[in-house]
């Protein structure tokens, strides 16, 4: 684990690099291998066919440049795309 060999690094407890780090994580925890499974098995999937060249962040919210950014709405051809901190969603305009 990361925070084990900073503990280690810095003469300090897991513990207190633990709360550190995720201190600094907006939603306040380290993501599960679950959630990052998720986000495989969707990219993976025939739901995701028509994604291409796209970044996906499954930080939690930890990059800074996105963070607490308002939602922006961009109309692009068939589909409008609905831009959230770390998350992407596809709607078709009716």
């Amino acid at each position: 684990m990361p925070d084990e060999k900073k503990a280690r690094r810095e003469g300090r407890t897991v513990e207190d690099v633990s709360r550190e780090s995720t201190a600094s994580i907006p939603v306040g925890r380290y993501g599960t291998p679950g959630e990052y499974a998720d986000v495989v098995a969707f990219l993976a999937s025939r739901c995701a066919a028509y994604v291409t060249g796209s970044v996906i962040r499954v930080d939690g919210g930890l990059i800074a440049s996105i963070r607490g950014a308002i939602a922006a709405l961009a109309i692009s051809g068939p589909t409008a795309q609905v831009y959230l901190p770390s998350v992407m969603t596809l709607i078709r305009p009716r």
